[in-house]
């Protein structure tokens, strides 16, 4: 059997981590790859936000590329705003003859802006509260994040507090 790539994209605090932390309790040897998590051993990583998430990002492909070889799923949670990240995971997919699968964790903006308060943060260890965000900044976000939706993602819906539901709905996605 083929393996899979399932890159889940979403807006922060949409559960993209709780929905891939679930299929790989479901689906021994899965792995996910959460740049949230990843970033943070990188000394210094807020002072150099930038050049540490394009660090992220390399270790992202390579870890991806290893999974793949073994012929293991790997699930990789994510805000894209760019869509040539998208385009390099579906590449490396291809190149390991597994399945890839995008799916876009749909909510609307509001929902999403609202969610993303209650959380208080963007995920990542060591960074400073949302007070120090303005609502144009993360609204810019969230927009980015719509404009780089690749045209073949999947879109499921997102019911908040039933992540049962969710999950339901991405098995479906990823089964056909």
């Amino acid at each position: 059997m083929r393996p899979k790539l399932i890159v889940i994209n979403g807006f922060a605090g949409a559960g993209k981590t709780t929905l891939a932390k679930r299929y790989i309790r479901e689906h021994p040897l899965s792995f996910v790859i959460e740049g949230d998590k990843l970033i943070v051993d990188i000394g210094e990583w807020v002072e150099y936000e930038s050049q540490a998430r394009q660090s992220v990002k390399m270790f992202t492909y390579a870890l991806v590329r290893t999974q793949l070889e073994l012929r293991k799923d790997v699930i990789v949670p994510c805000v894209i705003t760019d869509n040539r990240y998208a385009s390099e995971l579906q590449d490396i997919a291809v190149a390991s003859d597994a399945q890839y699968h995008e799916i876009y964790l749909n909510q609307s903006k509001e929902q999403a802006i609202n969610r993303l308060w209650q959380r208080g943060t963007w995920g990542e260890e060591g960074l400073e509260p949302l007070g120090g965000h303005s609502v144009t900044e993360i609204e810019r976000l969230f927009n980015d994040m719509i404009a780089a939706r690749s045209q073949g993602s999947i879109s499921i819906e997102v019911t908040i507090d039933d992540i049962e539901q969710t999950y339901s709905r991405l098995m479906e996605a990823i089964q056909n």
